[in-house]
Parts: C-alpha cells; sequence; structure tokens
C-alpha cells in the first residue's frame, strides 16, 4: 500500500497530466479552426447613421473571437438599418447595435388617430420621443395639452393605444 504522499502524488500528477491533453486538445483544435468572416464598418458610423454598403467590408477574425458573437455577417442584415450606439471601424457590427430608422421624430408634429368600429378620430399631436414602426411612444395633444401614448404605424403616422 502506498503511503498518503505519495497516492497524492500520484494523483495530482495524473490530473495535470490529463488537463494538459485537454488543453492541448482544445488549443489545437482552434489554431486548425476556420476564420469566421464579419462584416466591418471602414470608418466610425455615429447613431442614427445609416449603415450602409460603402461603409462595410468582411473582415475575418479567429474562430474563438466570434464563436459566441452575435454578429453581422451579410449585407441584408444591414439593408434598411440604422446605427443604434456608434459602430468602431475593423470590429464586427454586434446585432443588438443596429435598429430600423425612426419614423417619427421627437418634437414633430403627427397625426393621431383612433378607430372604433366606423368612428375615426384624428387630432395633431407632438411626439415627445422618436420611434420607430411598431413602437409606444408618448405624445402631447396640441388643442388639450394632455399626455397620451400611441404606436407607431408603418406609414409613420400614430395610433392612439388604448389603456
Amino acid at each position: 500500500m502506498l503511503a498518503g504522499w505519495a497516492n497524492t502524488f500520484l494523483r495530482n500528477t495524473f490530473l495535470g497530466l490529463s488537463a494538459a491533453c485537454y488543453l492541448g486538445v482544445a488549443f489545437a483544435s482552434h489554431a486548425t479552426a476556420e476564420p469566421v468572416p464579419f462584416l466591418v464598418p471602414t470608418r466610425t458610423v455615429y447613431p442614427g447613421q445609416d449603415v450602409s454598403k460603402g461603409r462595410l467590408e468582411i473582415r475575418h477574425f479567429r474562430a474563438s473571437y466570434g464563436a459566441n458573437l452575435r454578429a453581422v455577417k451579410h449585407h441584408q442584415q444591414v439593408l434598411g438599418k440604422v446605427a443604434a450606439k456608434t459602430l468602431i471601424p475593423m470590429r464586427p457590427i454586434l446585432l443588438k447595435n443596429l435598429r430600423e430608422p425612426h419614423l417619427v421624430r421627437a418634437g414633430s408634429r403627427s397625426k393621431l388617430i383612433f378607430s372604433k368600429g366606423a368612428l375615426t378620430i384624428t387630432a395633431v399631436v407632438t411626439a415627445q420621443e422618436p420611434g420607430s414602426a411598431g413602437d409606444l411612444i408618448r405624445v402631447r395633444n396640441v388643442d388639450s395639452g394632455k399626455y397620451l401614448m400611441a404606436r407607431v404605424r408603418p406609414d409613420g403616422e400614430l395610433e392612439l393605444e388604448r389603456p
């Protein structure tokens, strides 16, 4: 029977060799993995600016870098989108940093529509915040001064949100 210190020595040596073999395989697999292509901006794109094809190029990154990255890989993913945050040159564009362009700007006057059955009421409102199609935004009725919540329609008009 082995002494306690010898048993511990052998167990630690075995665990160390096992870990080294595992890490060696892991590093070897990453070293031989194909690079992953991502779209990157060629110059700084500021929030609200259009992310157009003219400002983008494909750049390849290590597979380990892009494994868990939810980034843009195709031009179709940026068509009609604008930057939600500043996009840094030569860095992958994360999907969460893109958004649809605003149809309604803060401070702009818009037409608010309320419809129920055959009844349709329209009013002029001032948007208190910007919004894209489908967004719920706060607006102020020009005539009464009351604040309401309205949903932005795809045509840029607003629809009263019922409580």
